[in-house]
């Protein structure tokens, strides 16, 4: 099959296979229209405002998003702003086993991850693992930003290192930072003229790009280096992918995964020791899946129990207690987060995944 793609065609109502487009552009601009916004533009979070601040009235509040199975592009201005994704948002939107890579088009953002804090500034591009917990602020009265979805298998096999890629900014005055800004705002400006394969097709160049630009990016940040310890990236990228292609199976153990690789058990712990050990990879490795088709729909009607056992933990006690210690809550609760919804004081407006918003469609991208 040719991966050539057809002439863009003239009229956006005639597109064969259009996109899914969503879109928030209210007149009233109140904290309402705000909110609206962030549910298309930036899913996932929940917002508010800065503490006796309101949402400016005369600010318009457009956000436009355009999504196939396989990625999502969007487009967001929003007022100084706080942004939040805890495990109890992270379980509400459904999982959301994304990568976001951002493009801050004007203003600026300042952040959290469970292990950094960040800046980026306009032209920066930041990237977000929407597994994992971050707070966000936007600084400014006007901060705009273009967003690229999709899912994070995607992104995973070049990476030897996923733990560094949540909040790295790339700066817009370097080489990295600067293909990726002009690639998004390429696609943003064109993204009007695009069907759903022409979308995907220069979105996954996108991506390509993306794993190219990062790995340098994360090199100099990688705990081996800091260690003294030299590794092989790509050795370390391909044993990271077995595990993952095999975390149902009750061999996946030490001895099978150096035999596999013609490692020695001291070789392989040597290699995994930067991020942690062989053994804690397995079993984060294993809690990530477990927690996601807990809160996955179409597992509904599978016991938490059953899924703990699927992913290898025997005694159920101790599984309860490590998905509380690492989710802040108990499997039951982001079962029912996930599928029913629960409100947030901060986002009473914000949809949590019904089955035509935003996050319900990032939710379920496909690789």
């Amino acid at each position: 099959m040719s991966d050539t793609v057809p002439p863009n065609p003239p009229d956006r109502d005639k597109l064969p296979n259009p996109p899914r487009v969503f879109r928030s552009d209210a007149p009233n601009q109140t904290e309402s229209d705000h909110l609206a916004a962030f549910s298309v533009g930036l899913p996932g979070f929940d917002a508010s405002f800065p503490q006796g601040q309101a949402a400016p009235s005369g600010m318009p509040a457009p956000a436009v998003a355009h999504v196939t199975g396989r990625l999502a592009l969007s487009r967001v201005t929003m007022p100084s702003v706080r942004l939040s994704r805890s495990r109890q948002t992270i379980a509400r939107t459904g999982g959301m086993s994304c990568f976001v890579v951002q493009l801050i088009v004007a203003g600026s953002f300042s952040g959290a991850t469970d292990q950094s804090r960040f800046k980026a500034n306009a032209g920066d591009v930041l990237v977000l693992d929407m597994l994992r917990t971050c707070e966000l602020k936007s600084q400014g009265p006007r901060t705009e930003t273009i967003l690229l979805w999709f899912p994070r298998v995607r992104l995973l096999p070049a990476l030897s290192n996923d733990e560094l890629i949540h909040g790295l900014v790339l700066k817009g005055d370097q080489a990295a930072g600067a293909l990726i800004a002009g690639c998004l705002n390429a696609l943003a400006t064109h993204v009007s003229d695009l069907n759903s394969h022409q979308l995907e097709h220069f979105g996954s160049a996108a991506i390509a790009l993306i794993a190219r630009a990062v790995v340098p990016a994360l090199q100099v940040g990688e705990p081996s280096a800091q260690a003294g310890i030299t590794t092989a990236p790509t050795t370390l990228t391909a044993v990271r992918r077995f595990i993952d292609q095999n975390l149902l199976s009750k061999e996946l153990e030490v001895d099978l995964i150096a035999g596999n690789f013609g490692l020695s058990r001291a070789a392989l712990y040597r290699l995994f020791q930067p991020i942690g050990g062989v053994a804690l990879y397995i079993r984060k490795q294993r809690l990530e899946r477990a927690f996601q088709e807990i809160t996955a729909a179409e597992y509904s009607n599978k016991r938490v129990k059953w899924v703990a056992q699927r992913y290898g933990f025997e005694n159920f006690s101790s599984f309860i207690r490590l998905f509380r210690e690492t989710y802040g809550m108990t499997p039951k609760m982001a079962r029912k987060t996930a599928l029913y919804g629960l409100p947030t004081a901060a986002t009473p407006d914000l949809p949590s995944g019904g089955e035509d918003s935003m996050a319900h469609w990032i939710a379920r991208l496909h690789p």
